[in-house]
């Protein structure tokens, strides 16, 4: 059985915990501690942050190398990197062909599109705002948020939003689809990362198009969509991102 290795604050990992879960593939679920043990910070972006947990510890680095999930190993076969994950899941299980459309050259092409602009674009905005607006001072024994690349990533955010807004929601229900597909899954899973912080910026409901292709989302996904983003409500709900008096 595909074993799927995971930590249910990572965007990437709900979004393929979200592609299992919705269409019904059976996984062994892998929790991943990336803050069991010491965090080592470095004056760099985002990419340069290293968590020293359980995803450093010897057997996970055989199945993820980086150190970074989500990862897979289904029977043997390991794989790293969300984008390629979903792609093989869908794939390798048959799901519907509406996930990442293999039989049509230029609908897949649109997928892929967005998947490679995501990265550097919207993940890169949201990611690099919440952890240097809130998990910074969380997971790396009291160093302060750092308020300039926080403004400077929610730059990006903004930016991007607007972008999906004008271009990848322009003519469709879904990113480039009539139906959905992984590409809404990492859009859908950046944006409601920032859920965790009580909704402090919110462009899922802040944007009408955007609440609106939410709702069409969670139509479809749920309840796989309420079970991932299950821990991300408690958070909110207990405060874990705010200061302490």
């Amino acid at each position: 059985m595909l074993k799927f290795y995971y930590e249910p604050f990572s965007q990437p990992s709900r979004a393929v915990w979200m592609l299992l879960e919705a269409t019904g593939v059976p996984y062994t679920p892998c929790y991943v501690d990336l803050v069991a043990g010491m965090f080592i910070y470095c004056d760099a972006l985002i990419k340069s942050f290293i968590y020293v947990g359980d995803n450093m510890k010897e057997d996970f680095l055989k199945v993820s190398p980086t150190g970074k999930v989500p990862a897979i190993n289904d029977d043997g076969f390991c794989l790293i990197e969300s984008a390629a994950i979903l792609k093989y899941i869908v794939t390798k299980y048959q799901l519907s062909n509406h996930w990442y459309p293999t039989a049509d050259l230029c609908k897949r092409a649109k997928i892929d599109e967005y998947l490679s602009w995501h990265t550097e674009n919207l993940r890169r905005g949201a990611g690099i705002y919440m952890f240097y607006k809130y998990f910074i001072k969380k997971v790396s024994f009291g160093i302060p948020p750092d308020e300039n690349r926080a403004g400077s990533a929610l730059q990006t955010l903004h930016k991007s939003v607007k972008i999906i807004e004008s271009y990848y929601l322009k003519d469709t229900p879904f990113i480039h689809s009539q139906e959905i597909t992984i590409a809404d899954l990492q859009a859908l899973c950046e944006l409601t990362e920032l859920w965790s912080v009580d909704g402090e910026i919110d462009p899922l409901r802040e944007n009408p198009k955007l609440n609106e292709w939410l709702e069409r989302c969670t139509k479809i996904l749920n309840p796989a969509f309420d079970k991932v983003h299950a821990p991300l409500h408690e958070a909110r709900e207990n405060g874990f991102f705010k200061e302490k008096n």
